[in-house]
């Protein structure tokens, strides 16, 4: 096991970074308590009788670590794909079951309020002749989200020029990609390749469009953080990057004193997907802006009248 260890603090991601310590220690601990009470006999049939009474989240951090653990230990493919069938077939028992806590659901904000969240903020800052990095950042944040309603990893992005010829590099970033062709109107491109179903998915790319609000704001803002590689940074220092979690806080302090609710990134995707009548007219487009499946899409995320 303390080979184990040492491996999880030497691996990295594919886009070059290493696991988060949190990861590492998550993943450590499943292990470990597997090994403690199984052994190393993982065979998927004795597997499955030893999870069936854990509910489908816990089995599939389980699943998730063995994996994690077999190709840091250098196990063929043949090895764990079975564990990847199995991991499938928890996503689609996770995904048919009830993904909201009834007790929370009076607080769920509706897709009219996130917009009128994100009309708030755009109000304020168009009152101040200057506003701060922090509220500039969230403006940009919510105009994102509303228009392009992704996970987490927006706050990984990385901002960068390109030739217009040639705009999309095969590099393992999330990117926001400034075009600026000679005689012709400029524009910012998304690239996304570091996300939660980019196996599936593979890379996404958005382009904002001449002379929108959301181009016009990104200029604005990009200028107001000098230009830097890493698109967002943390407020309260400006030489680290945004993290994840930071990002998700930022957001849920500004719903609550908005429009009184506490809105994650996830209820975004929910509402621009089930109360968005513009996007639902657009079904298959949508479902492959939230790197879902049309069928999962149409389950999961229905119209209300």
């Amino acid at each position: 096991m303390e080979y184990y260890k040492q491996k999880l603090t030497e691996y990295k991601k594919r886009n070059g970074e290493p696991l988060t310590q949190k990861s590492q220690d998550q993943y450590y601990r499943t292990i470990k308590g597997l090994v403690e009470k199984n052994g190393y006999d993982w065979r998927i049939e004795k597997l499955k009788e030893h999870l069936k009474s854990f509910e489908t989240p816990t089995q599939l951090s389980y699943v998730n670590a063995i994996i994690n653990y077999l190709t840091i230990m250098n196990y063929i493919e043949p090895q764990i794909s079975p564990y990847k069938k199995y991991k499938k077939e928890l996503e689609v028992i996770k995904e048919s079951k009830p993904i909201v806590n009834p007790k929370k659901e009076n607080n769920l904000a509706e897709w009219s309020e996130i917009l009128e969240w994100k009309n708030k903020v755009s109000e304020i800052n168009k009152s101040k002749s200057n506003p701060q990095y922090n509220e500039l950042m969230l403006e940009v944040l919510l105009h994102l989200y509303t228009t392009y309603p992704r996970r987490n990893e927006i706050a990984d992005l990385q901002f960068t020029e390109r030739d217009p010829k040639n705009p999309i590099s095969d590099n393992n970033k999330n990117e926001l990609i400034y075009i600026d062709p000679v005689g012709e109107p400029d524009e910012f491109i998304l690239k996304f390749v570091d996300y939660k179903t980019d196996g599936t998915y593979g890379t996404q790319i958005y382009h904002t469009g001449y002379n929108t609000d959301l181009t016009n704001l990104l200029k604005a803002f990009i200028s107001k953080n000098n230009f830097k590689e890493q698109l967002f940074n943390s407020p309260k220092d400006m030489d680290k990057p945004l993290t994840r979690l930071n990002l998700t806080k930022m957001l849920q302090r500004s719903s609550k004193k908005h429009i009184g609710k506490s809105v994650s990134t996830d209820r975004i995707r929910k509402a621009y997907a089930g109360q968005n009548k513009e996007a639902i007219a657009k079904i298959e487009n949508t479902a492959n802006m939230l790197s879902h499946s049309v069928g999962t899409n149409m389950k999961h995320y229905n119209v209300k009248k």
